[in-house]
C-alpha cells in the first residue's frame, strides 16, 4: 500500500470540496427555481382570478343598470345607481384595503414560497423516520 503525499491528499480534498460546493449550488439554484415558478403560477393564477371577476362585475353592473332603467322608465337612473353602488363599495374597498386585498395576496405569496420549504423539511423528516 502506498502513502499518499500529503499534497495528493490535497488536492483530493480540493476536488471533492469543489464537487460538494458545485452540488450545493447546483441545489440552490433549483430551490429558488422551483420557488419562483410556484410564486408565478400563484400570481398568474390570481390574475386570471381578478381578470373573470372584473368581467363579471363588468356584465353584471351593466345587466343591473339596464334592469333598473327598464324599472324606472329611463335608462340613465339605472345606470347612475348601479355607479352609485359601485362607488359605494370602492370606498368602502379603498377604506380597508389592506385587511381586504393587501394582506390576503401577501399571505397567498408568502405561502406559496415558503410552504416547499416546510413540505422538503416534512419529506425529510418521514424518511429519518422510515
Amino acid at each position: 500500500m502506498e502513502d499518499k503525499s500529503l499534497k495528493e491528499l490535497i488536492e483530493i480534498l480540493y476536488k471533492d470540496f469543489r464537487k460538494y460546493i458545485d452540488l450545493k449550488l447546483d441545489y440552490y439554484k433549483l430551490d429558488i427555481i422551483e420557488r419562483l415558478v410556484l410564486l408565478l403560477t400563484k400570481v398568474f393564477s390570481l390574475a386570471v382570478i381578478w381578470v373573470v371577476v372584473i368581467m363579471f362585475a363588468f356584465y353584471a353592473s351593466m345587466t343591473l343598470g339596464f334592469f333598473l332603467g327598464d324599472l324606472l322608465g329611463a335608462y340613465h337612473w339605472g345606470f347612475l345607481i348601479v355607479s352609485g353602488v359601485i362607488l359605494f363599495f370602492g370606498g368602502i374597498i379603498i377604506l380597508f384595503r389592506k385587511p381586504i386585498i393587501t394582506n390576503p395576496i401577501i399571505n397567498v405569496l408568502i405561502e406559496a414560497v415558503f410552504k416547499t420549504k416546510e413540505k422538503k423539511r416534512n419529506e425529510k423528516a418521514k424518511k429519518k423516520l422510515s
